[in-house]
């Protein structure tokens, strides 16, 4: 071998093992900034705000729903809606306390009412302050932060009443062909619509929750593995909580509410962690600091 080669070969392995320095630190930096502690810290207060606006939230949404003459259809789809995203055995006994709490809402006179409107006020200030600090945003006005997430919550409603047409008119369709349809594909189709849902609602929330400019391409990619990720954790969670008795012999009868609680902060933390995730493919790692030290050595 001439020495003009063996240098040459010296200098392509020096490239080599600089580029998979630099890979290797990438990835490094990504990962530790996609699993900052201060996210969970974040899952974990939105979880616990959740405790104390989740049902004045659902109850506010039904009750403008109800004044929609096409409120039928849309009921069915938030009942759809809760059945796939919660993992529970029987969801409808929390659609029986939103109808309980919605017949009573006239009930609870101006202290009620601003309890109500207090809770959805906290709630969405909390949020606006993580979503804000996560993707490094100036954060909205009292106002603002509460018209952006009430319509970003009733968005969900008409995106999930949109799905559940949607899967009627395809189950519907093989019958009027006289075709037989298999349970097994029914089960596909509802998964593959579910998961369709939950990308639309996770794009549409990394879309518009953040106060500055977000890039399309990095939105629906992180919302479509958020999505598969959330969807996936639902139904393991979901054969968790129907095969073990761990929690039922341990809490008894509050055990459906134990998980979901769980279920709640298992949520967020995804939610959280995919806004992270959104902001990282949107900077394109330039932000890492070690790939930078990598390279300069």
């Amino acid at each position: 071998m001439r020495p003009g080669e063996h240098f040459a070969r010296l200098r392509r392995r020096a490239r080599l093992r600089r580029m998979l320095r630099l890979y290797a630190a990438f990835l490094r930096g990504f990962m530790r900034s996609l699993f900052e502690p201060k996210l969970e810290h974040y899952a974990a207060s939105l979880s616990f705000s959740t405790l104390f606006s989740i049902v004045p939230l659902m109850a506010i949404m039904i009750a403008v729903f109800t004044a929609l003459p096409q409120f039928e259809q849309l009921r069915a789809a938030f009942e759809a809606l809760l059945r796939n995203s919660l993992p529970l055995d029987d969801p409808a006994f929390i659609m029986r306390h939103l109808d309980r709490f919605v017949a009573n809402t006239g009930q609870l006179g101006l202290l009620g009412v601003g309890w109500m409107a207090l809770a959805a006020w906290f709630f969405s200030r909390t949020l606006d302050d993580i979503v804000q600090d996560v993707c490094n945003a100036p954060r909205r006005g009292p106002l603002a932060a509460l018209f952006t997430y009430a319509g970003l919550a009733l968005a969900v409603p008409l995106m999930a009443a949109l799905a559940h047409a949607v899967h009627g008119w395809l189950a519907a369709l093989p019958a009027a062909w006289g075709l037989p349809v298999p349970e097994l594909l029914q089960a596909v189709l509802s998964w593959l619509l579910s998961l369709l849902l939950a990308w639309s609602i996770f794009w549409l929330f990394y879309q518009f929750a953040p106060n500055r400019r977000m890039a399309p391409a990095a939105t629906a990619t992180a919302a479509f593995i958020v999505a598969l990720v959330w969807v996936l954790s639902r139904d393991a969670f979901l054969y968790y909580a129907t095969h073990s008795s761990t929690y039922t012999t341990i809490y008894g009868v509050i055990a459906t509410l134990i998980l979901l609680l769980w279920w709640i902060y298992i949520s967020w933390a995804i939610l959280v962690h995919g806004l992270r995730f959104c902001m990282l493919l949107q900077q394109g790692g330039a932000e890492v600091p070690e790939a930078q030290s990598a390279v300069e050595s």
